[in-house]
């Protein structure tokens, strides 16, 4: 008789499990509209009305579940990332001058770490796209040094500061590009 009691209290569990996962995946869409929402828009505490259905549909002691797991996300030393974005989202709001500082400086820094430098192998052709059909943006003379920012099959998406000192920036073709930083490749 014990081997059936094991049975259906095994069986009783299993029928419980979609239950379970189901209750578990909506409590994941939950912390996840909130971190959203707390993220992009700077809210903490975030306006739990107009977090999406996923912690609407919730019940009220699920809701409180789904905070708890928000506020040890956030209390967590790692994630300072989702802490900075909440304070520049309420910079946006509270201070937007200094919000785009900040975003300004970020995307220099970023620029800066991220760029390789290269010399164009013959006079090459600034494309506004990175193809070959595109329009010619400006001819960049052999030996000139461009910077690299970005990346297409075929093509690198460079900056280039002219004679002039004119800065244009559009997409070269990697064979005309002697790379002068390892940090980019083919």
């Amino acid at each position: 008789m014990d081997d059936s009691s094991d049975i259906v209290k095994l069986i009783d569990a299993l029928s419980r499990l979609p239950d379970e996962i189901s209750r578990e995946k909506a409590i994941k869409e939950a912390v996840n509209a909130v971190m959203e929402q707390m993220v992009y828009e700077g809210l903490w505490p975030p306006i739990i009305d107009n977090c999406d259905g996923a912690f609407q549909s919730l019940a009220p002691d699920e809701k409180k579940e789904v905070l708890s797991i928000v506020d040890d996300i956030i209390a967590q030393p790692d994630n300072w990332q989702i802490r900075f974005m909440s304070w520049l989202a309420t910079q946006k709001t509270n201070n937007p001058v200094i919000a785009k500082l900040v975003y300004f400086l970020l995307f220099a820094m970023f620029t800066i770490l991220t760029a390789a430098a290269g010399t164009a192998l013959a006079d090459s052709w600034l494309r506004d796209a990175p193809n070959s059909s595109s329009d010619v943006v400006v001819i960049v003379p052999q030996n000139s040094a461009v910077i690299i920012i970005g990346d297409a099959p075929y093509y690198f998406e460079v900056e280039y500061t002219d004679e002039n000192g004119e800065e244009h920036t559009g997409w070269m073709s990697k064979r005309s590009i002697k790379l002068q930083d390892a940090k980019v490749s083919e």
